[in-house]
Formats: C-alpha cells, structure tokens, sequence
C-alpha cells in the first residue's frame, strides 16, 4: 500500500499481477468457479478491500460473505496467444482497492468444460510465492470440494500484531540495523551509472533465452557447492561493473516475511526488497563471488521482515546515501514449480540459433528498481533473462545480459579447481 497509494491513477494498473492456469484436465464450469469461491473464502487478502481515509494509517477491511469477480467465457476456437493478449487487456484495467476486491478471474471453456483460469490480482494481495500457494489449493478444491473450508482458518492481522509485538521488536531493530549499515557503509562515494544525454524516461525490458549459460551454471553449482542463484548474482554483479563501471553495489534482493512457520501458507505480499553490498575485485572468478555472496544473500533474507515506516525514518536520516545508492540494482531467480506461480510462466522455446540472442520490449511495470534482473527458470532445462532498465540506451541493457551470459558459459567451461569450498 505504501508504494502505490500516491500513484497517479494512469500508473494504478502497473501493481497487477497476471497468471493462466491450465487445469490438470477438463471439469464443468460451475466446479472451477466453485474452486475460485473456495480459495475466496479461505483466503481473507481475496475478500478485502482497503480504507485509506487516513493515508498514514491505512485499514484492511474483510468482507465474510464474499462476491468476487469470476466469470465464464467459450474459448472454443481461441488460440493460448490471444488468450494471453485478453490477460494482458484484463491485467492494464487497474482495481479500485478501496471499493472492490483486487482480482479478477476468467473461467475458459472449450467444448463446454472449463479447462484454464485467467487471473489478475493486484500486487497487493498476493505476490509470485502466494499465487503458487492459490494454485495448490485451487487444485485441492477442483479434487475435494470441501477440503479447503476444513482447514483451521487464518487472519492476516494475526500476523501483523506478532509481528509489530514487544517480543518481535529485536527482529526488527536487526533488520533497521542491516539496513543502516547496508545502504551508508562505504558506498557514498560509489560511481552511479552515467545517463545518457538524450531522453532518460524509457523503461523497457532486454530479454535473452538460454540453454547453454544456465547448463553451465547448473554444472558449476555440482562441482562447487555453491547455488544458483549466487552464481546468477554474481554474474550480474560483474555484469555491472564491466559494464557500468561500478565494482561497489548496493544490490537488492527479493525477501519475504513469511516464507517460514507459521505464515508458509497465507496468501499476502511480501516486504519487497532487503538491500545488500557487493563488492567485485578485479580478477575475481564468478564462482569466487558467488561463494561470498551466497551468505550475504542468506544474512539479507534473515532481515526480510522490517517496519516499512521505520525504515523510511531511517533512510530519511541519511538522505545523501540513499539519494546516491537505493533502489539502483535488483536481481531476483524466480523456477518454475518451486518459487513462484506456475502460471505466470509463458512458454518459451530456445532454438540453437537463438541462444543468447538479445531481444527488447516495453515494460509493463516502469515502477521499482532502475535496473531488475529477473530470471525465470522454466525448472527443466532453459532459463530466460529479463533486464528491466530505466535512463540509459537499449544496447546497455543487452551489454549487461549478454556479459552475464558469456560470463556463465566461460565459468562452465573453466577448469575444476582442487578442493570444495566449505
């Protein structure tokens, strides 16, 4: 709510979240919409709308009888591509959040049966994480209708008072700390990325699709010991200062404040980013980086539940650092099947030939980070690398990927050094 409530309303629909579920087989229209009902009833950010009288202060307010938005539409005849384009003209009509619910969902028939779910949620009620937890209960009241309401209720104002108790305070004040020293500790001096001279308010997104960089990576985890995602991390961070110039990054990480008991199956939004320091020597190999910043990657999630207010009060005391060094640098591994929505995966295919290629497109989101790495592992194979940038021109973009994905293929291919780090 704190970031999009000041939004002009032409930016409302940018929080939008969008998903196509294909069911595991065909069922009659009335069980899928009943499934939907189902997952509204359990799942109180579903039935909620939002008071914001009181900017400040802004109120969650749950409805017990709900009504959510679910219609049916045939889709006989209808291709997954314009399907996919009537997501995207659903996901750019943005929600009034304090006057109706913040999703909407399409049942598809063909042949009369319902055979996939449309879905647009705004950000604010359930992220990547969430909308995974959705789509393992959708398909629990598709198998047992009665499962869901079976199950011990929850509310999500539970969670906020635990978490704003007396007995959380010590949490918090770490994470305030790491915070602090994250963002101010040797890095005002730090280079930012020049911008360009000429027009600095595109946000677009280069796109690369690969096999090669992420077998090579997946190869270099075994022989390491060392996961992907910190060798993901570190590429980008030599990404950036082959680059960019940059060897001193505030770099920010995706976190989540209930990714562990008891909070694992409630349907929300996370505290977004939690900030850490990457430092790239000259000389240093990926797999070098990678293996410091794998407990930096790891101290930065134990501090992925903070008082949002407070840090703003906080980055309001050094207004210097945090002009120079926030919300620059972003990176986030998202696999298919075990971080996030299934559903929000678009099929790709990786023909030889384009392998690595670099490709460009518009933004839906121009909101967040100036420049977001975003991977999208499709959990088998393939990987595809999604660079959201923001002042600067296309071909920087793609230098950064196509630095990333040259980078990973020559560590693939480097030598076995003695030893396993510990």
């Amino acid at each position: 709510m704190r970031a999009v409530q000041d939004l002009p309303v032409e930016q409302w629909h940018e929080s939008n979240l969008r998903t196509l579920w294909t069911l595991p087989e065909p069922v009659p229209p009335t069980r899928a919409v009943n499934a939907l009902r189902a997952l509204c009833a359990r799942h109180v950010s579903l039935r909620t709308v939002y008071d914001i009288s009181e900017p400040t202060t802004p109120r969650q307010l749950v409805h017990e009888d709900a009504e959510p938005a679910i219609e049916v539409m045939r889709a006989d005849g209808v291709s997954d591509a314009e399907v996919r384009a009537l997501l995207a003209d659903s996901a750019a009509r943005p929600f009034t959040l304090w006057s109706e619910y913040a999703w909407r969902a399409v049942v598809l028939t063909r042949e009369g049966m319902a055979v996939q779910v449309a879905l647009v949620n705004h950000h604010v009620v359930a992220d990547g994480s969430a909308k995974q937890i959705l789509w393992e209960d959708m398909l629990t009241a598709l198998r047992e209708p009665d499962a869901l309401a079976a199950r011990k209720p929850y509310l999500l104002s539970e969670m906020a008072e635990q978490q704003r108790s007396d007995g959380f305070r010590g949490r918090l004040r770490a994470a305030e700390r790491h915070w602090e020293k994250t963002l101010t500790a040797s890095l005002v001096d730090a280079p930012k990325p020049e911008r360009p001279s000429g027009p600095q308010d595109e946000v677009f997104v280069a796109r690369l699709l690969s096999r090669r960089s992420r077998t090579a990576v997946e190869r270099v985890a075994a022989r390491s010991g060392v996961s992907m995602f910190a060798l993901l991390l570190a590429a980008y961070a030599q990404a950036v200062a082959e680059v960019q110039g940059v060897r001193s990054i505030p770099m920010r990480m995706v976190s989540s404040n209930r990714h562990g008991n008891p909070w694992t199956g409630h349907v929300t939004s996370m505290n977004q980013w939690v900030p850490t320091h990457v430092e790239v020597p000259a000389g240093t190999s990926v797999t070098a980086l990678a293996q410091r910043l794998g407990l930096r990657s790891l101290q930065a999630f134990r501090n992925g539940i903070f008082d949002l207010d407070a840090i703003d009060e906080m980055c309001g005391r050094f207004p210097a650092a945090i002009a120079s060094h926030d919300a620059v640098w972003s990176f986030n591994l998202i696999v298919k099947g075990v971080s996030g929505d299934p559903g929000s995966f678009e099929p790709f295919e990786v023909a030889e030939e384009d392998d690595g290629r670099i490709g460009y497109e518009s933004a839906f989101l121009t909101l967040g980070p100036r420049f977001y790495l975003r991977v999208m592992d499709d959990g088998a194979d393939a990987w595809a690398l999604r660079l959201r940038a923001r002042g600067v021109p296309r071909e920087t973009a793609g230098a950064i990927l196509r630095s990333v994905h040259e980078t990973l293929i020559a560590e693939g291919r480097a030598p076995v050094s003695a030893g396993r780090p510990a």
